[in-house]
């Protein structure tokens, strides 16, 4: 990998004034390696509004929708909202001046010069069961951090087990994709809420856990180092 001085754009600092115009919805995790990702954050800001996402990514970007070098957003990934291309720029922009938060850019990868990572990133939806149920447990929010739409990470570094993409519904009776409520999980066919089932951890001397760790070390510098620098300014 190459030195965190080569990859890492120091960017402008996003200026931001005035009064919020959405709820002031804080990211979680910043600073950490389970920083939320944006994905993350605009759904949970569109639930907090009780509006639709579309809707609320097509106002977010009022202010660009001449500019044809945007690409039209949309939540099923005809863009990225994690990565770094310029349409998550501007995205990330309009969204930090209506949330009155410069935080934003974190929830990406923006930071990374020069580095198409769209081929980087999953186009399917996963996620860690261990990590909502403690979520469930602990009466928090449910959020999914940067690190689960890295195609390279397939194991929670928390807890040991593997990322999942569906989740069993009983009145289906078979594997379902899910959509999230705040602090719940839910069939996106039957709208029934799910019971979130314990997974087994992979064992220590697992060769494809040994690899993860490995990744997750090389991920680790690229997601916590740029925010540490930014609260370090601000210290």
């Amino acid at each position: 990998m190459k030195s965190l001085e080569v990859i890492i754009d120091e960017e402008k600092e996003i200026f931001v004034h005035g009064r919020s115009y959405y709820y002031t919805l804080q990211p979680l995790g910043i600073g950490t390696l389970y920083v939320e990702s944006l994905t993350s954050y605009v759904r949970r800001l569109s639930l907090h509004h009780n509006v639709r996402i579309q809707h609320l990514l097509n106002d977010i970007m009022k202010s660009y929708q001449n500019d044809k070098s945007v690409v039209k957003c949309h939540y099923k990934y005809g863009i990225n909202l994690n990565g770094n291309s310029y349409t998550v720029k501007c995205l990330v922009e309009a969204l930090s001046q209506k949330v009155c938060n410069s935080q934003m850019r974190f929830l990406t990868l923006l930071h990374l010069k020069n580095k198409p990572i769209h081929a980087g990133m999953k186009r399917t939806e996963v996620w860690c069961t261990e990590c909502y149920r403690e979520m469930q447990l602990n009466h928090e929010e449910l959020y999914e951090p940067l690190i689960w739409y890295l195609i390279y990470i397939e194991v929670c570094p928390k807890h040991n087990t593997p990322l999942v993409e569906c989740c069993y519904c009983s009145k289906c009776k078979s594997d379902k994709k899910i959509k999230r409520g705040l602090h719940n999980i839910y069939c996106v066919d039957c709208n029934s809420k799910l019971d979130l089932v314990q997974t087994k951890k992979l064992d220590v001397n697992d060769e494809r856990l040994k690899y993860q760790q490995f990744i997750l070390k090389k991920v680790e510098e690229l997601i916590v180092i740029p925010q540490s620098l930014y609260i370090n300014k601000l210290l």
